[in-house]
């Protein structure tokens, strides 16, 4: 039987850093825009509309139905990220991001490695994450056909998301440690 849905769509997507005034100097406050203008996902903080300068920091084309099922824009607690405990809004525009074609992150945002350190570039909880991920993709693919194999891609990016250099130090460093026990 000919499946009639509407394939997934593309959206070009934007993030931006604002200079933030929280605990931490000389941090950025990092949202996600459309190019259109038209969909906003304020990350808990400011916007396009906000007066601070504005840099972006990475651009991409997302999977439009699956990123606004998995993280609205209203609803960013749907993507699992609870702000201030297992993640903040450097957190949800990694997410936002994250269900693209090509890889992309706010990895150049002032201080995202302070971010990073604390709650993991997706996040605490890349099982749950991963299990957030597939259930949102199942509904999206309900009632839209996906020509991208879009899941198989997003989830190696959660597997794999350490950058090469540090994940060439681990390997390096266990080796070294295991020279030790011998």
């Amino acid at each position: 039987m000919l499946n009639e849905n509407a394939s997934i769509s593309m959206i070009e997507i934007e993030a931006y850093s604002l200079p933030s005034s929280s605990f931490v100097p000389d941090d950025a406050h990092v949202f996600v825009i459309d190019v259109s203008r038209s969909i906003e996902w304020r990350n808990k903080g400011g916007g396009w509309t906000d007066s601070r300068p504005r840099t972006k920091v990475a651009s991409t084309r997302a999977y439009k139905e699956w990123v606004l099922d998995f993280i609205p824009p209203n609803n960013l607690e749907k993507s699992g990220i609870i702000f201030g405990l297992n993640g903040v809004c450097q957190t949800y525009a990694n997410l936002e991001l994250l269900i693209a074609e090509n890889e992309a992150s706010v990895k150049s945002a002032a201080k995202n490695y302070v971010c990073v350190w604390c709650f993991g570039k997706y996040g605490l909880g890349l099982e749950n994450l991963k299990n957030l991920l597939k259930k949102s993709y199942n509904e999206v693919i309900k009632t839209h056909t996906d020509p991208y194999n879009a899941l198989p891609k997003i989830l190696s990016r959660v597997d794999n998301y350490l950058e090469p250099g540090f994940t060439n130090y681990l390997t390096n460093l266990r080796k070294r440690v295991a020279k030790c026990a011998m």
